[in-house]
């Protein structure tokens, strides 16, 4: 049984805080080529690529080197969905870029915080982990046969002397020379077939 504790530690909303700020400052429309660095290290790049016509991309680069971009990125007063101990409505510089509606699968303009930066940022690098251990997999005699979310499958012999499960919780636990101090583990089944 996993038990998810409810309170979030302190430090997660101070990143997000750090992560609005950051955002602003590389936004800031008289800020022609500002970066800035958050992180662990400075592990993570924002910037912004000015775009004639048109409003910026600003880029997020991840510790991997990939990038996640924000296409037509802004800064824009935006109405928060709670009030002030006054009760008026509260307004907020906030990014926002355009997007895909997931639903509708149609371009519109979306709102994102500090919060919704760092989920971006969180499940980035994860998926890239997954990417660099699932080469790690074919590099080490255990095919690739699929991935879901963020499971490696592989298909091996039904044989004691082929690698498995155990070297798979190995390779998914060694460090990565692009996130150092990352802490990374693992767990996973052998099975004849695959099931949740």
């Amino acid at each position: 049984m996993l038990c998810v504790s409810s309170v979030t530690p302190p430090e997660i909303p101070r990143f997000w805080k750090l992560l609005e700020e950051a955002v602003a400052d590389v936004m800031n429309p008289e800020a022609v080529n500002k970066v800035r660095y958050v992180g662990p290290g400075d592990c993570v790049k924002i910037d912004k690529i000015n775009i004639a016509g048109r409003y910026p991309m600003m880029r997020m680069q991840l510790p991997s080197g990939r990038y996640l971009h924000y296409i037509d990125a802004r800064l824009e007063m935006t109405k928060m969905p709670w009030e002030d101990r006054e009760g008026n409505e509260v307004y907020r510089s906030t990014l926002v870029y355009a997007g895909m509606n997931q639903d509708t699968k149609q371009w519109q303009t979306v709102t994102t915080h500090g919060g919704k930066l760092f989920e971006n940022l969180v499940q980035g690098i994860a998926r890239d982990v997954l990417a660099c251990k699932l080469l790690d997999f074919e590099d080490n005699d255990l095919p690739v046969v699929g991935h879901v979310h963020d499971e490696g499958i592989v298909l091996v012999p039904d044989d004691p002397f082929s690698p498995g499960v155990d070297q798979m919780v190995e390779i998914m636990s060694t460090p990565i020379d692009w996130a150092p101090g990352l802490l990374l583990g693992a767990d996973g089944f052998e099975e004849s077939f695959y099931h949740k």
